[in-house]
């Protein structure tokens, strides 16, 4: 017999049957510890109805007040584990950036997330949470990682950076480049 990881539902219901209390109790309990949980949300949950794609915060209350780790309530809502805060690594003077230095930054964040979520639900078997790695080929990033992976490539693909319109990214787009400057020179 194996071990089948915990679905939302049986997380829901550990929830409600740890603290003896329904969805609405439960969420003016979340409420108080600062957390974020609709009581909709969570009877949803615990009914097998439950269709949308839950909230980080959610998932985050979800762990708080269960017995359940981050690792196994983010694999039963099928997302990867998120790691530690980007904006707690940014060097002090980022908030010293141009207006246009920071769409900048903020269009290459916008296009790895949106990889990442295609690159997640792409090789996870049936939209399930099959693991947090995805196949990568010379160019790409290695999408989804767990905190013990330390190697990533930090190459747009070229694709993605010719999917948002932003020139001088990619190996591909340099390459247009060069060849555009050699002959206009």
């Amino acid at each position: 017999m194996t071990n089948q990881p915990p679905t939302l539902r049986e997380i829901a219901r550990a929830i409600l049957d740890k603290h003896r209390v329904s969805g609405r109790a439960l969420n003016r309990l979340a409420e108080s510890k600062g957390l974020t949980l609709s009581y909709t949300t969570i009877n949803h949950m615990a009914t097998g109805t439950y269709t949308s794609r839950p909230s980080d915060k959610t998932l985050r209350a979800m762990v708080e007040l269960s017995d359940f780790t981050l690792e196994q309530v983010y694999a039963a809502a099928r997302r990867p584990v998120p790691r530690a805060g980007l904006r707690e690594r940014l060097p002090e003077d980022a908030d010293a950036l141009t207006g246009d230095q920071e769409e900048a930054v903020l269009a290459v964040v916008r296009q790895f997330v949106q990889a990442n979520r295609r690159l997640f639900e792409a090789t996870t078997p049936g939209g399930e949470h099959g693991g947090n790695t995805a196949p990568t080929s010379s160019g790409s990033v290695t999408a989804i990682r767990t905190p013990s992976e330390k190697a990533m490539s930090t190459e747009i693909p070229d694709d993605i950076a010719a999917s948002d319109g932003h020139r001088g990214h990619g190996r591909a787009q340099a390459e247009r480049d060069r060849q555009d400057q050699e002959t206009q020179g």
